[in-house]
């Protein structure tokens, strides 16, 4: 080879691994919020960015004894919700599923098998008319088993306990109603164990069968191979960085997947998996059909409880306002339509930003108060300034801080 090829080919490496201006600007952010948020246990941060310019992933913080890097997986919690809508989706299109039909419709037998009571009889008259879609897009009504005195009973006895998704639907029936089903949008997470059930009674199977329905139709393991749908034995199969449970103060690395299933919260991967995902979602529009995406994008405003007054529902995604100033308006500076999750040890956000047209990612391994009102709208803030794009000066960070865990 001659002398200049070797300098041409020196400096093709040199420029191939040499950080962009925006992935310095957020690895900095990251780095800074390591520190801001070593009060609450939170040691570790990834965070992922995809556009059609630039794809890249930066980490900071330490898992025990060494760094966090990129290829890590962490806990999801809530970022698992789309994936489920869009499964419920890919069925509907298929017309596999009617999503006006009513819930009992779908469940009632292979409930009545396990449990000796159907669906309606667990839950109520109040039940009966509730739909696919109502469960799809929080409007069901049905209580929630996401409290705190549930959740720490739950955590402090998860190593002698086998809980299931079904625990959690049995203990959400003793809760008393939020509203009617089609009266009101209200955020539980009992809507998305029991859309599991749905698409297990679709498929034929039993309850008991809960295991064997993954989600690989709508994130191909040849495309998305660093994320996985846990839904039985130990999280720590996938998951290499240990959590944070500030309810108990317990480390969550091996806890087990029974609890939640895939379909509420067990989704183990990078960030990077996560923006991919959100990017052929949102942007690329490959994982459901435009009707079916047309139907998880029209969110409605929460009518009460979690989310109220800043965040608005559709099926499996939702849109957040950031900015405390302005009222929520999606397509404003500081909105983003994906999901956000806030489980046992971890909390995420990711969706797509739209001045930007970029998805994102990010995951830190606490659930004692880190805030996207903070992380994901100084994203943004720190995005605009390192891509020169003229944005207002919005303020990150406020005093809505989650008031329980949503898993």
């Amino acid at each position: 080879m001659s002398r200049l090829c070797l300098i041409l080919a020196s400096a093709t490496l040199l420029t191939s691994s040499t950080a962009s201006p925006l992935q310095s600007a957020l690895q900095s952010l990251l780095d800074e919020k390591v520190q801001s948020y070593k009060q609450i246990n939170a040691t570790g941060f990834q965070l992922s960015w995809k556009s059609n310019d630039e794809e890249f992933t930066v980490a900071s913080g330490t898992a025990g004894s060494r760094k966090v890097n990129t290829k890590d997986t962490f806990l999801f919690g809530s970022g698992a919700k789309p994936f489920t809508a869009a499964a419920i989706m890919k069925r509907w299109e298929q017309g596999k599923l009617d999503l006006n039909a009513t819930v009992a419709h779908y469940v009632d037998s292979i409930f009545h098998a396990k449990l000796g009571k159907t669906f309606l009889e667990l839950f109520g008259p109040n039940a009966t008319t509730m739909t696919v879609w109502h469960l799809v897009t929080m409007q069901s009504g049905i209580p929630d088993f996401d409290v705190p005195s549930f959740d720490d009973k739950v955590l402090r006895t998860s190593e002698t306990k086998a809980w299931t998704p079904l625990d959690m639907v049995v203990y959400a029936a003793s809760q008393p109603w939020t509203n009617m089903p089609g009266a009101a949008v209200f955020y539980t997470s009992t809507n998305f164990i029991l859309l599991g059930y749905v698409l297990l009674a679709v498929e034929g199977k039993s309850i008991d069968e809960w295991a064997s329905v993954d989600q690989r139709d709508i994130a191909p393991i040849s495309k998305f191979p660093d994320l996985n749908f846990v839904n039985n034995g130990s999280v720590d199969k996938y998951l290499t960085v240990p959590g944070f449970a500030s309810g108990t103060g317990q480390e969550i690395l091996n806890t087990s997947a029974n609890i939640m299933g895939w379909t509420c919260g067990n989704l183990v991967g990078t960030s990077r998996g996560m923006a991919a995902w959100m990017w052929e979602l949102l942007v690329a529009k490959s994982v459901v059909g435009p009707k079916a995406l047309e139907l998880m994008s029209a969110v409605q405003p929460i009518s009460f409880g979690w989310g109220q007054s800043w965040l608005a529902y559709g099926a499996g995604l939702f849109v957040q306002q950031m900015d405390s100033k302005n009222p929520l308006h999606y397509g404003d500076w500081v909105t983003t339509l994906g999901h956000g999750g806030d489980t046992y040890g971890f909390i995420s956000d990711q969706g797509h930003i739209p001045q930007l047209n970029a998805t994102y990612s990010y995951i830190g391994n606490s659930d004692g108060g880190i805030s996207n009102f903070d992380v994901t709208c100084n994203l943004i803030k720190t995005a605009a300034k390192a891509l020169k794009v003229e944005a207002p000066d919005f303020k990150c960070g406020d005093d809505r801080e989650r008031s329980e865990i949503v898993v």
